[in-house]
């Protein structure tokens, strides 16, 4: 599993597509396949993308980051710049009532630590339902807070992500199977000598584990 991302998305289909094949240009190493390769996405069941011979993706984005995973197996990805929100209610209706106790009791304790919580759970269960197809609405969706999760008989592997430079962010990817695989996360705006420092060829190299 890899995870591309970008910190200068400004919002648009069209420039999310153009960090699409910035992504996959870098994931596949081969800057002459990715034209056909987006040639070949088409929408699946729910709205979900998919690419013609090629693995599974999904992005996500929150504000002016973009990010994308690919994997070998169907995946999901939620990222999460937390914003004010009745996190008690929302937990309540949308989560499942494991999750949203967690939530309560974490808030009950220190106000702070659920609603820290409350975005953890929430980046999950998107990155859980983007993985298996359907809505964050979902009622029958389980709870997220291990490491796996049964979602209509089939197993997903959960885990958080810490993004690099941005202790912010909310992240949480997902992928079908036991375990998620072995994975790294890398910078567009680095790997493509945005960041400004001059050392392109070290920031090529750098990559991050999460």
């Amino acid at each position: 599993m890899s995870m591309y991302w970008a910190s200068h998305f400004s919002g648009g289909k069209e420039e999310s597509h153009s960090l699409l094949a910035e992504a996959i240009s870098e994931y596949t190493g081969d800057v002459e396949r990715v034209g056909a390769l987006m040639e070949g996405m088409y929408a699946g069941k729910n709205g979900k993308p998919y690419i013609d011979g090629f693995d599974f993706f999904s992005i996500s984005h929150t504000e002016n980051v973009w990010a994308v995973v690919f994997c070998e197996r169907e995946c999901g990805l939620d990222i999460q710049l937390p914003r004010k929100c009745r996190a008690l209610s929302i937990a309540e209706k949308f989560f499942h009532p494991d999750d949203a106790a967690a939530v309560a009791y974490a808030a009950a304790v220190d106000p702070q630590k659920g609603n820290d919580l409350f975005f953890r759970l929430w980046t999950r269960r998107e990155a859980l339902v983007k993985a298996a197809g359907g809505s964050v609405g979902n009622r029958d969706l389980p709870p997220v807070t291990g490491d796996r999760a049964v979602y209509r008989g089939v197993t997903y592997s959960i885990h958080d992500v810490d993004m690099p430079g941005m202790p912010e962010i909310y992240a949480a990817v997902c992928a079908e199977g036991d375990e998620v695989p072995g994975h790294e996360i890398s910078r567009l705006d680095q790997v493509n000598g945005r960041s400004g420092d001059g050392n392109k060829e070290e920031e090529r190299k750098r990559k991050n584990s999460f």
